[in-house]
């Protein structure tokens, strides 16, 4: 009898620890995503209920009971929301909120702690925040829909023979324009090379858009994804890995004309040994006459990674740079003198956690010059802005980092931008995006996310900073 009742005990205890298993046709991956933005959604749900319960107790100002009764009725109302969306949860076979702190971690609404609010300023624009980032959701079940996406990886658009001040934008075949950038060109920039990934439309086809004046382009496709590409993003740094103004690298001293350089990774840069490639960004600076940098995994140099001019103006450009079998990579100068300074932001290869999902029509997340993203003011000196898109923009829950163009304007001094992860500028300076006074100057940039933010720091000066979203890493 007391075998039957410790094998009775076992089953129950086996019968607790084990998964709960319900029918769907969605695969892991999908009912992760999906499950999480839920319980982002269910932590949303609850923040406002607690926001209309203030409101409620603390209205203020004409047709006060009118108010007061009507946010108690919609409280309830949003209180009953919580248990079919922890039920949804279940079903998809994930788990859910278990406590007041993972609602707080979770959740995406501000808090409002003053002392009385008007009515007017309350609930309506609350709950207009909860169905923005409801319908984030969305999007994610739908990107577990275009499992035959492609994107061409990698195209490098590069503008010259600029007649006026413009820019080119880049965006799938048989679709409009969204309003966004990759490279923008003045005629003191008459030659401009910057990164891009390029959603394909029909057929595989592309749009180029020039915005005024006439201008050459040239495009160099490095690469592709697709869903089913081995290899995935992995991120490390922002590392400053090579400076040949101080030997950082190995090489002290600018590279000549022709010359070509080998670089290695240096230990402990977070690469592992099967990577193919590192993504990094490219620095030219202390340059003499125009010329370009080209980085390959073969020395051969023969297409331009990032284009620089005339004395006195500093140019970077991201880019994804293929490495030997020895893990190395070459930089060739075109002209020069020119320094050569390499960050790294991370790489692509079989160990890899990420994979890229790019988004049909990028998106303008920051715009310090229309109030976009939250402020309405240049950056100052050595002062930062942070943008956290987890949940919203169709950036899910649980992304690893942001393909984004980063873009400088009305500058009114020499400096550049460093995009960061999360909240606070690595003590090691890197650089992303290099200006001058009264130019305007883009660069693409993998924003890498620590608690679904990023951050982006001026050091000198005052300047508008642009940003537009074309695409996350999950």
């Amino acid at each position: 009898m007391a075998k039957k009742n410790s094998s009775t005990k076992d089953d129950l205890k086996r019968l607790r620890e084990a998964p709960l298993i319900t029918p769907t046709d969605l695969g892991a991956g999908a009912s992760k995503d999906i499950a999480g933005g839920m319980n982002g959604i269910l932590a949303d749900v609850f923040a406002l209920y607690l926001k209309t319960k203030n409101f409620h107790w603390h209205v203020c100002g004409p047709h006060f009971r009118d108010y007061h009764l009507l946010l108690d009725e919609q409280a309830d109302q949003i209180f009953a929301m919580t248990d079919p969306i922890a039920e949804r949860v279940r079903k998809l076979g994930g788990t859910t909120l278990r406590s007041i702190g993972q609602i707080a971690r979770l959740h995406r609404l501000p808090d409002n702690d003053a002392e009385f609010v008007e009515a007017e300023a309350t609930v309506l624009r609350e709950a207009y925040a909860t169905i923005l980032a409801s319908a984030s959701l969305y999007s994610i079940a739908a990107q577990w829909n275009k499992a035959g996406i492609k994107t061409t990886k990698g195209n490098m658009w590069t503008g010259t023979s600029v007649k006026q001040t413009t820019f080119l934008a880049s965006y799938p075949g048989g679709s409009t324009w969204p309003g966004t950038s990759n490279v923008n060109l003045t005629t003191a920039d008459s030659t401009a090379a910057v990164f891009a990934v390029v959603t394909l439309g029909p057929n595989h086809t592309i749009n180029v858009r020039n915005q005024a004046g006439s201008v050459n382009a040239i495009v160099d496709l490095l690469g592709y994804y697709a869903p089913s590409a081995a290899g995935k993003y992995g991120a490390v740094g922002p590392t400053r890995i090579v400076d040949t103004r101080n030997g950082l690298g190995g090489h002290t001293g600018a590279l000549t004309n022709t010359q070509t350089v080998q670089f290695h990774l240096p230990a402990g840069s977070g690469v592992p040994a099967d990577a193919t490639s590192v993504i990094v960004n490219v620095t030219a600076t202390g340059q003499t006459r125009t010329g370009y940098l080209a980085l390959s995994p073969n020395c051969s140099g023969a297409s331009s990674t990032v284009n620089y001019l005339q004395a006195g103006y500093t140019r970077a450009n991201l880019t994804i740079a293929g490495l030997d079998a020895s893990g190395g990579f070459c930089v060739y100068n075109s002209g020069g003198p020119a320094q050569a300074i390499i960050d790294l932001v991370g790489y692509v290869g079989p160990s890899g956690t990420a994979l890229y999902v790019p988004f049909t029509a990028p998106v303008r997340i920051v715009d310090t010059r229309t109030g976009n993203g939250g402020q309405l003011a240049p950056l100052g000196a050595d002062s930062k802005i942070t943008e956290n898109d987890a949940g919203i923009f169709d950036v899910p829950y649980g992304a690893k980092a942001l393909l984004t163009g980063v873009v400088s304007a009305n500058a009114s001094a020499a400096s550049y931008f460093e995009v960061f992860p999360g909240t606070s500028p690595p003590a090691q300076a890197t650089s992303t995006l290099n200006f001058t006074k009264g130019r305007v100057v883009s660069n693409a940039a993998i924003a890498s996310l620590s608690g679904g933010t990023f951050g982006v720091y001026n050091r000198f000066g005052t300047a508008s900073a642009i940003i537009d979203l074309f695409g996350y890493f999950v």
